[in-house]
């Protein structure tokens, strides 16, 4: 990938390997979750949003990490967060079915949002491996060549 800036939404073991290899390979960070505590661990060096508006407005690519589908769309699907994402890049991490996942796509599509849908592999929060299950053709293009 090349240099950009990026959101992370959500701080747990996922998250905060998504955050840390962001960081690492020199791109622009902004970070939220919910318990302000793990955002917290990446002062100085990475931007704290204090809301997920906030967040979603301060990069072209989201990615999420939060339990499941349910907890992301109460997130992202605000009349205001949703429009903030409108020609952004969402990659998500929720856990979930195909199912979950393809109305996601969907629901993506129907607000101009491209979207990745993704695991990730890794070791205790030090790195992550992205590899993504489903996209829109833009959402691919636009993290290639950081996910396979």
């Amino acid at each position: 990938m090349s240099s950009r800036t990026v959101t992370v939404l959500g701080l747990g073991w996922m998250g905060a390997a998504i955050a840390n290899t962001m960081i690492r390979e020199g791109h622009g960070v902004t970070v939220w979750n919910r318990i302000l505590e793990k955002s917290a661990t990446f002062a100085g060096r990475a931007e704290i949003a204090p809301t997920v508006l906030a967040a979603v407005e301060s990069s072209d690519v989201i990615f999420v990490c939060v339990v499941n589908y349910e907890a992301s769309d109460e997130m992202l699907q605000t009349p205001d967060v949703t429009a903030a994402l409108s020609g952004k890049t969402l990659v998500q991490f929720s856990s979930g079915t195909p199912e979950r996942a393809r109305e996601a796509g969907q629901w993506a599509r129907l607000h101009d949002v491209s979207y990745l849908d993704c695991t990730m592999s890794g070791v205790l929060c030090k790195s992550a491996t992205i590899s993504a299950r489903s996209s829109t053709p833009d959402a691919r293009r636009s993290l290639t060549p950081g996910v396979t």
